[in-house]
């Protein structure tokens, strides 16, 4: 199946800032080992959305993503920083429509692996395998997907969309198994417009490896929610009936937060806890291109709040309201 096609779909503004808040980062551990950054981090994090992205509503109260001005004044190898992050927002969102939570920096675990220990999935691999994908994740039958991220300031094209697809098919297998997916994600804006292309190419590389993960610390990706917790008075809410932990980012103008029962899998229970949790937020079920996508895409996409699959709340405040009505759809 090669989901090439095109279609439009509505991602509300809490959504791609929970995805922005909690894309999968190089070893949440080793950062915060050295302090604690966690608030700075997240509001960096949503500022690299406000400052680059200009969401505006469309005559259908459809969202229209665009570069920001501000993005359009950058040079180059600033543009090449912003729209790596973007990227890895995006493909988080695409990884969420398969089913899979959270994301590990495969490159990263491969590295770190060797002396950090336990705080990370240990990743086993061939050492010469050096064109690899960005990111594996699991389902909640803890099977593995395999996604490529990149981002580039104009428009997409085959060459770039060849190479994201090859650098996906490079792990054979996963614990023995094969990746339930691989998906290239590539994230453009080709005349402002913000554009993602999803290919998911067949089979395997010739020259592909199989990878093993052991001790696998599936708290690491909410790690950063954890010391942001730690760092900031936090109060409970219930929303739609379901019990959460919250807390504002105040420079930020937003509220995060995370479910209860993930904050207590998270705070004070075991890996097996956690996988718990994890096998409860994804999915199993096949994906029917396009619909399904867009609707899952498109739910709630015109509320000011949003949760995320695994389990992370965002709000948006009033700063972020005038700044999306300040901003002029364009055709």
């Amino acid at each position: 199946m090669a989901l090439l096609n095109t279609f439009e779909a509505n991602i509300s503004l809490p959504r791609l800032l929970a995805a922005a808040l909690t894309v999968g980062r190089p070893s949440w551990s080793a950062v915060l080992q050295h302090g604690s950054y966690s608030t700075m981090e997240c509001t960096w994090r949503a500022a690299m959305i406000m400052s680059n992205i200009a969401i505006s509503e469309g005559a259908n109260g459809d969202f229209i993503f665009q570069s920001s001005d501000a993005f359009n004044c950058l040079d180059p190898s600033e543009k090449g920083a912003a729209t790596f992050f973007i990227a890895g927002t995006m493909t988080k969102i695409v990884a969420e429509l398969f089913g899979i939570p959270v994301l590990y920096h495969l490159d990263t675990l491969h590295h770190y692996s060797n002396f950090i220990g336990p705080n990370l999935p240990q990743v086993s691999m061939l050492a010469n395998a050096t064109r690899r994908p960005d990111f594996i994740g699991p389902n909640s039958g803890l099977l593995y997907g395999v996604f490529e991220s990149k981002g580039r300031t104009h428009q997409s094209h085959d060459p770039l969309r060849i190479s994201a697809k090859e650098q996906t098919t490079m792990i054979n297998k996963i614990n023995g198994t094969d990746p339930i997916c691989r998906v290239a994600c590539i994230t453009s804006f080709g005349n402002r417009q913000m554009t993602v292309d999803v290919v998911d190419p067949t089979g395997s590389h010739k020259e592909s490896f199989n990878m093993e993960t052991t001790n696998a610390d599936l708290k690491e990706p909410f790690r950063l929610t954890q010391q942001l917790f730690h760092e900031n008075i936090i109060h409970d809410e219930v929303i739609h009936r379901v019990k959460y932990k919250i807390v504002k980012l105040e420079a930020a103008d937003l509220e995060f937060g995370l479910r209860q029962d993930v904050y207590n899998a998270l705070e004070f229970g075991s890996n097996i806890d956690m996988e718990a949790q994890i096998k409860r937020r994804g999915r199993e079920d096949g994906v029917q291109f396009p619909a399904s996508l867009i609707a899952r895409l498109s739910e709630g996409a015109d509320q000011k709040e949003g949760v995320a699959p695994d389990g992370h709340f965002v709000r948006v405040g009033p700063s972020w309201e005038r700044w999306m009505n300040s901003k002029k759809a364009k055709g």
